[in-house]
């Protein structure tokens, strides 16, 4: 199992090549109960290292057919998501390719939807398109916002994140001091090093399982229809998955395919930081380590720590 870079054991690599063609304890707000989850937090609170997440925001669906809703449209099944618990999920289109990658909370009988910001109008609009005639309400929530924090201990305030449990908490919170808080950019390295995508810039017109969706408890195989779940289903029960989105390092900011010793393209950058970054590359189980040369810079791609043993379909 691969630690990711800064853990102090060096990742099992794979080398690519590539051609340039990117204070207390937690209380609760006054207005809300414990399952609400909406945090504030102290400054004697030991919650580690805690990300303000500008990029991120949330908006509130409610209404008696919520949940009925929401199940006819995303990858998983909002039924099993409990109280105070938070949930990953996808919004795919007819194709089955990635819309919008969600995080669901659940707050007795409605639900917080957090997206990216960026495109949280256009997500608003498309719910609202959806819910025709249905008793369902979708707007901004305006009373909290989202942080994350690396701990994951149990005194830490917060909702598991469920993508990756040890990849830190959700906070969703009033807004919290600058100096009790670090910037986003430094989350997305850490993110990177975890191996996880995030927001549409990474993620929009991408198959699911490509982007790990299915190993990132995003995806249920049991539930009955939703938008682009007759593809998605059909990648499920394939012999296996021809690429995975995977982390690397990197020396400078590269983009573009990512070229085999052949000359031949063998995946791609999805994101890069300069230092680390996410491609989409060829996997097997057959070959656990895959070299490839270019005239360009040579990246190292790693398992992270958290990945399984026999990823399925891999």
């Amino acid at each position: 199992m691969n630690d990711p870079p800064g853990s102090g054991k060096p990742p099992r690599a794979m080398k690519i090549s590539l051609r340039n063609d990117e204070t207390c304890m937690s209380r609760c707000d006054n207005q809300r109960s414990i399952a609400k989850t909406i945090f504030q937090i102290g400054t004697k609170m030991r919650a580690g290292i805690i990300y303000n997440l500008r990029h991120r925001g949330l908006l509130r669906a409610k209404g008696k057919d919520t949940f009925q809703f929401l199940q006819a449209l995303v990858t998983n099944d909002i039924r099993r998501l409990e109280d105070g618990r938070a949930q990953y999920a996808l919004l795919l289109n007819s194709r089955g390719r990635i819309v919008e990658d969600l995080i669901l909370y659940r707050q007795a009988d409605e639900i917080l939807i957090e997206s990216d910001r960026s495109s949280q109008s256009k997500l608003r609009k498309l719910l609202e398109m959806f819910k025709v005639h249905k008793d369902v309400t979708i707007e901004e929530e305006t009373g909290s916002r989202v942080y994350h924090a690396d701990n994951v201990t149990n005194d830490t305030p917060g909702i598991e994140d469920p993508r990756v449990p040890s990849f830190g908490k959700r906070i969703l919170s009033k807004t919290l001091p600058d100096d009790q808080t670090t910037n986003e950019n430094a989350y997305r390295e850490r993110r990177f090093d975890f191996g996880i995508p995030e927001g549409p810039n990474e993620l929009a017109g991408e198959l699911p399982l490509f982007m790990n969706a299915d190993i990132m408890n995003g995806i249920s195989a049991n539930k009955g229809c939703y938008l682009g779940q007759e593809l998605t289903a059909r990648a499920l029960n394939a012999p296996e998955i021809r690429k995975r989105l995977l982390p690397f390092t990197c020396r400078s900011m590269i983009t573009g395919p990512l070229i085999s010793s052949k000359g031949e393209r063998a995946g791609r950058v999805i994101a890069c930081t300069g230092s680390k970054g996410l491609a989409l590359v060829p996997v097997s189980r057959n070959i656990p380590l895959t070299y490839f040369q270019s005239k360009s810079e040579n990246i190292e791609v790693f398992l992270p720590s958290w990945w399984p043993a026999e990823p399925a379909n891999v």
